[in-house]
């Protein structure tokens, strides 16, 4: 079987950087990048918000205060993805409640802040957009986005668990479900329902867990599996129909900071395909541009004949061990944020030849579509072509 050149689009910025976009302009995009030699377009269609038009759940919403937002939220509402060849793509977990920029809070989340995922502290997980879903809500909530997503697409669906995503954190639910594991209860499901009924707290902060054995990693990584399998099961999602995209980090790090037993993952019949993702993320403590997991869970996938992919980001930041510049653009109300320039062409060129060593069977950029309109997109493909030896 050849191997694949995958981009990731995200709409956001790529509609910010053109003060608006149509469905002919999303059809010219694709277009255009087919012809660079792109064999599939992964596309964003639910972030914080859903990003197309959808008479159930939350529209990215416009705001006074953010301009260059303006032209996004007309195009989630008024273009539908789904008629162009795209893969659609859903960021878990993803519910925004930074202070920045508050309009990308959905109404659904800002109601609902005793029920996001602590870390063993007690503080609130990550970067502060990650709802926990031992809570009956979450799972049900997070569900119903799925099925908006499953019920239009005809080419199966995208789960990303990237920028450092957790289903499941410290807080009551976890405690429950861990005093009844130890109490003699296995069925996952039962723990989940025991979950479901702890009581809630008014956090964060939330209570602090004093000593996170490895059997409670275990216990969390067993949790956060059946999640993921219960709400494929109630979509009608089977693993031919799904691509899982997760941070490419060793296999303790993953269990213990973002509840993931990876090797157990390829090993459920979640997925078709899976690929992993170099990219700094802010508040993680790891070498994030390492490649050596890569190799276990490229060997892994091929054991149980599933694809493997390797993915990085167009801004650079998985391809080398410099911290990133922040980018100001997006961090304030510009009109028309400047193109996004492409990445060091050595650095990505090193990633893919080292990547195609390990034995991937594609590679994937994310936020490449960015560089029609920055630069180095079409020359980047024809390199990464020839390194895929397509």
């Amino acid at each position: 079987m050849s191997k694949k050149l995958v981009i990731i689009a995200n709409p956001y910025p790529w509609v910010s950087q053109s003060g608006g976009a149509t469905s002919d302009g999303m059809g010219g995009l694709i277009s255009k990048m087919r012809s660079y030699g792109v064999n599939e377009v992964h596309w964003e269609v639910v972030r914080n918000h859903i990003l197309f038009p959808s008479k159930l759940g939350e529209i990215l919403p416009q705001s006074d205060e953010w301009v260059g937002d303006r032209p996004v939220s007309k195009f989630a509402h008024t273009v539908d993805p789904f008629v162009h060849d795209i893969v659609p793509l859903v960021c878990m977990n993803r519910h925004y409640h930074g202070e920045i920029r508050s309009f990308l809070q959905t109404k659904w989340a800002k109601q609902r802040w005793n029920l996001l995922a602590s870390n063993a502290d007690g503080e609130r997980m990550g970067n502060g957009h990650i709802m926990d879903h031992l809570w009956a809500e979450v799972e049900e909530h997070a569900t119903a986005l799925l099925r908006i997503v499953v019920e239009r697409s005809s080419t199966g669906v995208h789960l990303d668990f990237t920028r450092g995503v957790s289903l499941i954190g410290f807080g009551a639910p976890l405690r429950a479900a861990w005093a009844a594991f130890e109490n003699g209860e296995k069925d996952l499901d039962v723990l989940i329902t025991i979950a479901n009924n702890s009581e809630v707290e008014n956090g964060p902060p939330f209570s602090e867990w004093l000593d996170v054995s490895d059997a409670v990693h275990q216990l969390r990584c067993d949790l956060t599996l059946r999640i993921v399998q219960r709400m494929l099961e109630n979509v009608g999602l089977n693993s031919e129909q799904v691509h899982i995209r997760m941070l490419l980090r060793d296999s303790k790090l993953m269990r213990e900071m973002y509840g993931v037993d990876v090797i157990d993952w390829i090993n459920s019949d979640l997925a078709t395909e899976f690929s992993f993702h170099n990219e700094w993320v802010d508040g993680e403590d790891c070498e994030w541009w390492r490649l050596s997991p890569l190799s276990a869970y490229v060997e892994e996938c091929h054991n149980c004949g599933l694809l493997c992919l390797a993915s990085v980001d167009w801004y650079g930041t998985g391809l080398s061990s410099r911290l990133p510049v922040r980018d100001i653009a997006h961090h304030v109300p510009l009109e028309l944020p400047p193109p996004t320039p492409p990445p060091n062409q050595n650095d990505l060129e090193k990633w893919a030849a080292d990547v195609v060593e390990i034995g991937v069977d594609g590679v994937m950029l994310y936020d490449a579509h960015l560089g029609i309109r920055g630069g180095g997109l079409k020359g980047a493909c024809s390199r990464l072509r020839d390194i895929l030896g397509l």
